[in-house]
């Protein structure tokens, strides 16, 4: 099965959700978003970043992975959340 750019970002719009992080990078304020998860993509990949500072600095939370990579990395973090988290 094709993975797609879109079908990543909704993967990380999921962990957003579960993780009870902000869902959004900027705030109503036009602030970063502290803890936002998002996905950044180059040349090279993907690569999962959390918004670490009020200047929008990141924390790097992957490598530079491919779109399949990335897909079984996001999958295999909401499994184990989905493990570790009652509903």
């Amino acid at each position: 099965m094709r993975v797609t750019k879109q079908g990543l970002h909704s993967q990380v719009r999921v962990l957003n959700m579960v993780l009870k992080r902000p869902e959004t990078m900027f705030a109503e304020d036009d602030s970063w978003n502290l803890g936002h998860i998002m996905l950044d993509k180059d040349a090279t990949g993907f690569q999962l970043e959390e918004v670490a500072g009020s200047g929008g600095s990141v924390d790097h939370l992957s490598s530079r992975l491919s779109a399949s990579e990335m897909d079984t990395f996001l999958a295999g973090m909401l499994r184990g959340i989905g493990l570790t988290v009652k509903v």
